[in-house]
């Protein structure tokens, strides 16, 4: 999936299998955001129109 995914990022989270703990939001939060700002970036730059 990373590889379709332009510009995205893998970070792993040790031990968190399918779980969301609560403890580990701010990081996934960061994430998300961090992969949404690229894509805005990548998107406004773009020459395709």
């Amino acid at each position: 999936m990373l590889s379709a995914i332009p510009d995205s990022e893998y970070t792993p989270l040790p031990d968190m299998g399918r779980d969301l703990p609560e403890a580990l939001w701010p990081k996934l939060i960061d994430g998300i955001i961090a992969n949404t700002e690229r894509a805005a970036d990548t998107v406004a730059g773009s020459t395709v129109e």
